[in-house]
């Protein structure tokens, strides 16, 4: 019988990160958004837990070929217009809340 992961490529030995690479082919096959648990169980040797879901957070930081969000990942040769924007919108906001908390604890560092 066959494996899900064996409807894969496996990556070659030359690749420079052959679990990104596992995660990209995992979202490639799909047309729809996945969660980090169904993406996970494809995943050679990952279990499912808190720590699988940081590394799977980890990989889609690393390519911009992955766009998350509420319902999970995608990849972004299937992603539409709007969910790109909206992943955008989503990354700015977060990024302007990060640099005033920056300012912040700058300004409390100079009245210590």
């Amino acid at each position: 019988m066959i494996s899900q992961l064996d409807l894969f490529d496996r990556p070659t030995a030359d690749s420079a990160n052959p679990e990104l690479e596992w995660f990209l082919q995992i979202l490639k096959s799909s047309s729809t958004w996945m969660t980090a648990t169904a993406i996970i169980t494809r995943m050679p040797g990952w279990p499912i837990c808190e720590n699988s879901k940081r590394a799977l957070r980890r990989l889609a930081s690393k390519t911009p070929q992955v766009i998350s969000g509420d319902l999970g990942y995608r990849h972004l040769d299937s992603a539409t217009t709007a969910e790109v924007e909206h992943f955008a919108g989503r990354l700015r906001s977060q990024a302007h809340l990060m640099l005033e908390r920056v300012e912040d604890v700058e300004r409390q560092t100079q009245n210590v």
